[in-house]
C-alpha cells in the first residue's frame, strides 16, 4: 500500500509542521506522498511553513496551490486529482484531528484493500469531539447541518 495524503491548508503555520512530522512517523514507508493544498488567501507565514516542509521532505511533501473556489471541497478535489498513491487519506491541517485517527483509518485501508479513499469526519457514526469548545460544537454542527443541506 502507498498512501497519499490529502490535506488542505488555509491559514495554519505549526499545526502543518506537526501534521507533516505525525504522518511521516505514523506510516514510514507506507507513506508516497503529502499533499499540501493551500489556499491563494493563506497568509506569508503559512506559505512559508508549507514550503519549509516541502523543502524539507522534497520526495514526500508536495505544496499545490489551490485553483478553484473558496471552500473545504475544492482543495480535496484538487488534491485528489494530484495523489499517486493505491490509496488516498484526506484529514485537515489544522490539528483538531488526532493522528492516531489517521493510523485507524490506514488499518481499515489494510483490511479492506478495496477502499481506496479515506475520510475524516467528526459527524459520522464513530466520529466525535473531545475538549472542544462548548460555544463552537453548536456552532460547527448547524455549520455542518447547513453544508449538508447546500
Amino acid at each position: 500500500m502507498k498512501i497519499s495524503v490529502v490535506t488542505p491548508v488555509f491559514d495554519e503555520t505549526d499545526s502543518v509542521v506537526e501534521t507533516c512530522r505525525g504522518l511521516k512517523e505514523l506510516f514510514g514507508s507506507e507513506l508516497l506522498e503529502i499533499l499540501i493544498v493551500i489556499s491563494p488567501r493563506s497568509s506569508p507565514a503559512s506559505f512559508a511553513a508549507c514550503l519549509n516542509q516541502s523543502r524539507q521532505a522534497p520526495k514526500i511533501v508536495k505544496v499545490v496551490l489551490q485553483k478553484g473556489p473558496r471552500g473545504i471541497g475544492t482543495p480535496y478535489r484538487e488534491g485528489i486529482s494530484y495523489a499517486r498513491g493505491t490509496h488516498i487519506l484526506c484529514i485537515d491541517s489544522d490539528g483538531e484531528m488526532e493522528l492516531a485517527s489517521a493510523g485507524k483509518m490506514r488499518d481499515l485501508m489494510r483490511a479492506r484493500p478495496e477502499l481506496v479513499l479515506a475520510v475524516a469526519a467528526r459527524w459520522a457514526p464513530g466520529g466525535g469531539f473531545t475538549g472542544y469548545d462548548k460555544v463552537k460544537l453548536p456552532l460547527n454542527w448547524g455549520y455542518q447541518q447547513l453544508f449538508r443541506w447546500a
